[in-house]
């Protein structure tokens, strides 16, 4: 009895389908599918890693904005305080 071994079976399998011209490189069209989709996913994972940075830095970025904000916010409304109050003392003293 003979029996061959994986890589004899693939062997074979190999030639014969570059005997039958499957492709000119040795590889099947599927296998040629899977490394180009595998590649699309590794850009597409590129992207979104890109993405993702990108929206931390914004949000780092919206964080300090909302501060810088919150300190204008109360200069501005101290200001206004003190603004009313020496209205208020005008008002007293000229009318």
């Amino acid at each position: 009895m003979i029996t061959s071994t994986p890589m004899e079976s693939r062997a074979s399998a190999v030639r014969s389908s570059r005997r039958s011209g499957a492709s000119p490189s040795g590889v099947s069209p599927t296998r040629l599918t899977r490394l180009q989709e595998k590649e699309d996913l590794r850009q597409l994972n590129d992207r979104l890693a890109n993405y993702i940075e990108r929206v931390r830095q914004l949000e780092n970025d919206k964080s300090s904005l909302q501060l810088l904000l919150e300190e204008k916010e109360e200069v501005t409304r101290r200001e206004v305080g003190s603004v009313r109050r020496l209205l208020a003392v005008l008002t007293v003293i000229f009318f």
